[in-house]
């Protein structure tokens, strides 16, 4: 399961990813509802969490504490191991959906991006909504079929838009980051670190647009 921490009060940033080979995570709607608690509190606490099964080789653990403001490394352990991302990698994805693409661009759901698996917001082949309501989907449900709808949308493929992905860790510094879809689904050529991860958080909690809507408790898609 991998996790990100955040908190705003005092301007740090926890991000943590474990791997547990016994673990099988099938809790999504609990901790989408734990989000929505902890969001009423000083304290803005974010799980993106996705189902699916550890191989052997993908055990282990890895956290960092940095001071937000610098970056500057408080405390780690593991901090540099390279381990899967699950759904926080969808946190690159909306950052590159918001610095590349307008908000309130409609776009047409393509019939592919139906298809996957895991989390989803429900999107039907045909449907049309804006890029502002796919960044919801995509946060609040950690939607799959959003991922790849903007994936699409703005690079034409999986592979472009990972491009644009590993193009802006690169900028972060997130080094030891290797993104191959945008949803977080299991890879082994997709993998971040605790520290890469912290990277990536403390940049994205500093966009306005994805600061709002990660702290947003309930939204409502408008469909055209």
């Amino acid at each position: 399961v991998a996790s990100g921490f955040f908190d705003l009060k005092f301007g740090k940033i926890i991000a943590s990813i474990h791997c547990d080979l016994n673990l099988l995570c099938t809790e999504m709607e609990t901790k989408m509802k734990l989000i929505r608690k902890m969001l009423t509190t000083a304290l803005l606490f974010m799980v993106i969490a996705l189902s699916f099964p550890y191989s052997a080789s993908a055990g282990g653990s890895g956290y960092v504490l940095i001071e937000a403001s610098d970056n500057r490394v408080i405390y780690e352990s593991n901090a540099h191991q390279k381990l899967p991302m699950a759904s926080t990698t969808k946190v690159m994805t909306a950052i590159i959906a918001i610095e590349n693409a307008p908000l309130e661009m409609i776009v047409t759901v393509p019939e592919i991006c139906t298809r996957v698996e895991g989390s989803s917001m429900y999107l039907r082949a045909g449907d049309r909504l804006s890029i502002r309501d796919l960044l919801y989907g995509l946060m609040l449900s950690s939607g799959n079929d959003a991922a790849l709808t903007l994936a699409y949308t703005i690079a034409g493929s999986v592979e472009n838009f990972t491009v644009l992905m590993n193009e802006k860790a690169r900028q972060l510094g997130a080094n030891d980051t290797h993104f191959q879809n945008p949803h977080g689904l299991h890879d082994n050529a997709h993998y971040t670190t605790a520290y890469d991860l912290a990277l990536i958080c403390s940049y994205a909690m500093k966009n306005e647009i994805f600061a709002e809507i990660v702290s947003t408790v309930d939204k409502r898609v408008n469909f055209v």
